[in-house]
């Protein structure tokens, strides 16, 4: 099955592009960590049109609300930062509560 997202992963920084559908844990990172959970210290949202939203889980479409990112303003990005040097969490992109237009960037930094 296809990932439903263009994913480039360098260093600590995972970088999501082009979002379709949900994404989950182990798709982002591909690793086996993504099972247990990656330490997280910051997420954020470039959105691609003015009032884009993403909304994050934990594992999955019922899991606890991680964080919704969005902006009003393509301009102005919107970050969360995880204290502590980060949280253990396996997050998973909602689709169905997120409105992204083309162009929108969301990056995962890990520690």
């Amino acid at each position: 099955m296809a990932i439903a997202a263009t994913i480039v992963r360098g260093g600590n920084f995972f970088e999501l592009t082009a979002i379709t559908g949900a994404v989950d844990a182990f798709e982002i990172f591909q690793d086996s960590n993504a099972f247990k959970g990656r330490k997280v210290k910051r997420i954020e949202f470039v959105a691609g049109a003015n009032n884009d939203v993403i909304v994050i889980r934990e594992n999955d479409t019922d899991g606890a609300t991680i964080t919704t990112l969005s902006s009003a303003d393509v301009e102005v990005v919107d970050r969360t930062y995880f204290e502590d040097g980060g949280q253990y969490m396996k997050p998973h992109i909602d689709f169905a509560d997120s409105t992204l237009n083309a162009g929108h960037k969301l990056i995962f930094e890990i520690e």
